[in-house]
């Protein structure tokens, strides 16, 4: 319950199920790598944020690997500033299903980005 830093990077044997009990049961989690991971989707992620919701406890997770994993979404990672507050730092080497779109908005709210070009896009005219 007290782990801080975790690293399951390359990890075939790592499932949905197996990745998203590191969520459930590290709740003072600061630093995660799962980098390397492509049989993992948004149902790695869903008690993570299910957990952030039902006990208004935000997570401590600052920094978070998800580089070469190559189911992670735009789906996936825009729910991450909301239930982890204090990101500060995503790496997402590799991800292709990530738009640029979805990557500016992160670090728009202040998320350092590693691995993605950062775009700012001009709002469309009216």
């Amino acid at each position: 319950k007290n782990l801080r830093h975790l690293s399951v990077s390359h990890c075939p044997g790592i499932t949905d199920a197996s990745a998203s009990l590191v969520w459930s049961s590290c709740p003072f989690l600061a630093e995660a790598s799962l980098a390397g991971m492509p049989q993992l989707t948004m149902a790695t992620f869903q008690p993570f944020l299910e957990m952030a919701e039902a006990t208004r406890t935000k997570s401590t997770l600052r920094t978070l690997d998800l580089s070469w994993s190559r189911e992670v979404t735009d789906d996936v990672i825009a729910v991450l500033p909301g239930a982890a507050p204090g990101l500060q730092q995503l790496t997402l080497w590799g991800c292709s299903r990530t738009t640029d779109m979805a990557v500016s908005r992160l670090a728009k709210s202040g998320i350092d980005i590693i691995g993605k070009d950062v775009f700012v896009f001009a709002p469309a005219d009216s």
